[in-house]
């Protein structure tokens, strides 16, 4: 055989070689990693590289929700925003049901919605001793579902990221930080003496509530709780006030723990003979009613904005059905923590304009901001965006987002 013709076929074979060692290689780093821990196999990487494309926009799907009480004012706004999101702007079903304020109707609720076969549930759970079965519920029908406003506890939320999979997070309305604020607020006032109303023993939100409150205006500002009145609804307030107020009529000052409780304990103190001069009034969740009292200076400071934690659930539920679940820089799903900020007389217009005034269906989050945390409209969306709104929550940035 001639050099040349020997040199030609060891330079085809190296060729061969090189091009089967590079094949190999190819193949090799296009294997996909395990996913991490509460994550589907075959789920975005974690820290949520965006994928090449994101879904078309018009992916349906059928979810559900539970309100904690229907008939409330609070209670019903969680419910009209979330229908807002997933209805109204997605083009997508929703089915509600109220828990009618029970353990009971909780536990009710999302069965029927598992049994009727949804794709998601963006669940309330106010009373934590129910969540593992709700949870069971959900993993057994491979429901994946998350927690807004109230999370359960620590520990539930810890075996839910290790044990559930088809968990994608929770968002925490802070009710301990609004309480403590008020209660230091108060203090700062120069009251010494507080009474204070609100919803059952054994409801979360409210039992935190007591404790934030005791926290700053007891342990810290060295005043005294006269008494609590604990109401099984809104209802009961007025009874339940004037039984308390009738007793501690020189109490400095007087917090409601919802906005809703207000209206009857108003009511008792205007029997009574008890001026908001007399009796500085503070309150949790703010709403259109109590907005109004601080506006006419019944109510000195009021707490709001928490309850938008509903909306981050929404956009992260549905980020997960359209293969991009929201996970942290360990690769599990969120816990994030919406902490309220306060309204008196110097904003309560302007809260109440982004809350509850808005006009041509504006709602307080516009609609390109809700579409920027969904990754149909949004390839680029992470954790981070979800944190940052966390992180820069106020009155003034709401605005911002509207123009204001």
């Amino acid at each position: 055989m001639k050099k040349s013709k020997i040199v030609r076929v060891v330079l085809a074979v190296m060729l061969i070689l090189a091009l089967t060692f590079s094949l190999a290689a190819c193949k090799k780093t296009e294997e996909p990693a395990p996913a991490p821990a509460g994550q589907p196999a075959d789920a975005p990487p974690a820290g949520n590289q965006p994928a090449e494309a994101p879904p078309a926009a018009n992916n349906k799907y059928t979810l559900a929700f539970n309100n904690w009480g229907s008939g409330a004012e609070v209670f019903d706004w969680h419910e009209d925003e979330i229908v807002y999101i997933v209805q109204d702007l997605l083009g997508m079903s929703i089915n509600c049901a109220s828990d009618e304020n029970t353990a009971d109707g909780i536990l009710r609720n999302v069965q029927n919605f598992v049994a009727s076969g949804v794709d998601g549930i963006l669940m309330t759970c106010n009373q934590a001793p129910v969540l593992p079965q709700i949870s069971e519920a959900a993993k057994s029908a491979s429901i994946p579902f998350n927690l807004s406003i109230w999370v359960g506890t620590d520990d539930q939320r810890v075996d839910l990221v290790a044990n559930n999979p088809f968990f994608t997070g929770s968002f925490l309305a802070d009710t301990y930080a609004e309480a403590y604020v008020l209660g230091k607020i108060a203090s700062a006032d120069g009251n010494r003496t507080a009474c204070m109303i609100g919803g059952n023993l054994g409801d979360p939100a409210i039992d935190t509530r007591v404790a934030g409150f005791t926290q700053a205006f007891v342990t810290e500002g060295g005043g005294q709780i006269l008494d609590i009145a604990r109401c099984s609804g809104p209802p009961e307030a007025q009874e339940k006030a004037s039984a308390m107020l009738s007793a501690n009529r020189d109490a400095d000052c007087l917090y409601a723990m919802v906005g809703d409780f207000f209206p009857g304990a108003y009511n008792a103190m205007t029997a009574l003979g008890i001026s908001p001069d007399d009796m500085t009034v503070y309150c949790s969740l703010c709403s259109t009613e109590t907005s109004n009292y601080i506006l006419d200076g019944i109510i000195k400071e009021a707490s709001g904005g928490h309850d938008l934690s509903c909306h981050l659930a929404a956009c992260a539920l549905i980020n997960y059905l359209d293969g991009h679940p929201i996970l942290d820089e360990n690769g599990e799903p969120p816990q994030l923590i919406v902490t309220p900020f306060i309204v008196n007389k110097d904003n309560a217009e302007p809260y109440m304009d982004i809350f509850f005034r808005m006009t041509d269906g504006q709602h307080v989050l516009p609609d390109d901001y809700l579409k920027s945390l969904l990754w149909r409209f949004n390839p680029d969306v992470t954790y981070r965006d979800f944190t940052n709104f966390c992180d820069n929550l106020s009155l003034e940035y709401l605005l911002g987002l509207h123009g204001k």
